[in-house]
């Protein structure tokens, strides 16, 4: 190799070597630095390192404290767009702003001659409605005016008046809020001028609604009865306007039924003046009736909606000729009365002599003699898994205080109900050491099987059922 060929290799290769690592280090210079040509709204922030842009940042968030003047009509206010809730999202700027990576390197760029393509960035800004809305309402109130619709109204005399309607007024809200992000942008005003927007209620001619009006005061006057099987309900003049809405269509008016109105009617009748069955009581032991059974009569809602629906849509309807009535019947529908077997407490009767009756149920023990009912005490019986056997049983001996080893515990004026002494009468027990069962567990079930009564009674049970006596225990 010739040596003006290796010195030609030697100055290429140091050429090259420099270009490379010219590049690498502009592109590392630019790797924490906002790529160039990006702005943020008018401003300029290409080139900016991070702590550049942040001290840029800071700028703009004070400018949220520099307070702004805003005039609505005749009305003005200041306030600082932070005292409305207005905040800058720095972390979103910046994380835009560092990603808005050229579209080549910096060298191609250099070598080519290329124009950056231009970035505009959005400056992000959160607003706390609820704050903001709350200061517009508070602050220019006496500029916020409710549409009132144009209606009929029943006066104190029972006769329909027209009222009517007024235009509203409101602010502009979103256009005043953007307004007031502008002008925290630099370079921009800080007197807002904010307008007033009307809103249009419907506003009704008297010659419009004058026909309507003459025929639903006729149809007021007129009254109306409903009418439920020999019950009746009168609809005040107030309850039969408050079943219409005025609506406009196709540039006419016209009465319209509220459906809602007209069920809640028609079940307020239903609740007053429908009869409910009764049910026909028998005996569950004998077949007695107890009580007699009546049918019941309630409103059919749906075929008593069409009813009303038809009448009242023929009385307003302006292209007829309306036929009143005073008295309208509603649907009805019976209801057959049920029967049911109803369990006595106890039954006379049952068999001559004394006898004792207990009732599960009712947590009650009966005294009966014969045909004759003699004293009722309260008493407890057997738990869900111990119950108390149900049928016919007798007292097969008295014993005045046995101690059950099973259990643990003494039974005062126990009397044996079976033949075994597994069930029996008794009072509340006691154990060794001196505790006693509460007479609150009287006239539940929570026994071991066996029927407890308290101190008092079961002494009287004791000396009045003698062995043999019949015990009867049902449900």
């Amino acid at each position: 190799m010739s040596k003006a060929l290796s010195l030609s290799l030697i100055a290429f290769l140091t050429i090259a070597n420099l270009i490379v690592w010219g590049w690498l280090g502009t592109e590392r210079a630019f790797a924490e630095r906002v790529a160039p040509a990006v702005w943020l709204e008018q401003q300029s922030i290409g080139g900016l390192s991070r702590a550049e842009l942040e001290t840029e940042l800071d700028q703009l968030t004070e400018s949220l404290d520099t307070p702004l003047t805003l005039t609505v009509g005749d009305q003005t206010a200041t306030i600082k767009p932070s005292e409305l809730g207005i905040v800058l999202d720095r972390e979103l700027i910046v994380a835009e702003a560092l990603a808005a990576k050229r579209q080549q390197g910096k060298l191609a760029k250099l070598i080519w001659h290329e124009v950056p393509q231009t970035r505009n960035l959005n400056l992000h800004l959160d607003t706390d409605r609820e704050r903001f809305d709350s200061w517009l309402i508070n602050s220019f109130s006496g500029l916020l005016v409710t549409p009132v619709n144009a209606k009929l109204t029943l006066n104190s005399d029972q006769k329909l008046e027209f009222q009517p309607g007024t235009i509203g007024k409101t602010l502009e809200a979103e256009r005043l809020l953007e307004q007031i992000q502008s002008a925290i942008r630099p370079n921009q005003p800080v007197t807002i001028i904010a307008s007033v927007s009307t809103i249009n209620p419907s506003l009704f001619s008297p010659s419009q609604v004058e026909r309507i009006k003459t025929r639903l005061q006729s149809l007021l006057d007129n009254g109306l009865n409903l009418q439920l099987g020999e019950q009746t309900k009168s609809l005040t003049k107030a309850e039969l306007f408050g079943l219409f809405n005025l609506i406009e269509t196709d540039n006419e008016l016209r009465a319209e039924l509220d459906s809602a109105k007209l069920d809640k009617i028609l079940n307020e009748i239903n609740q007053k003046i429908a009869v409910k069955a009764v049910a026909e009581e028998k005996n569950a032991l004998t077949g007695e009736i107890l009580r007699a059974g009546s049918p019941g009569l309630e409103l059919e809602v749906v075929k008593s909606r069409q009813i009303l629906t038809d009448y009242l849509t023929q009385a307003i309807a302006l292209d007829q000729e309306p036929k009143f009535k005073t008295t309208l019947a509603l649907a009805s529908l019976v209801t057959t009365a049920t029967s049911k077997s109803v369990s006595p407490e106890f039954l006379l009767g049952r068999t001559p002599g004394r006898y004792i009756e207990i009732d599960l149920s009712a947590q009650r023990l009966h005294l009966m003699e014969g045909d004759q009912y003699h004293r009722t005490f309260i008493i407890s019986t057997g738990k869900w898994d111990t119950p108390t056997p149900i049928g016919e049983f007798q007292i097969y001996n008295h014993h005045p205080n046995p101690y059950s080893k099973r259990y643990g515990l003494y039974m005062p004026n126990w009397m044996a109900i079976t033949p075994d002494g597994g069930y029996g009468l008794h009072q509340l027990p006691y154990w060794p050491d001196g505790r006693v069962e509460g007479t609150s567990h009287l006239g539940r079930a929570v026994s071991h099987g066996c029927v407890r009564l308290g101190p008092g009674d079961s002494k009287y049970v004791y000396d009045w059922a003698a062995n043999g006596t019949k015990v009867f225990i049902h449900q």
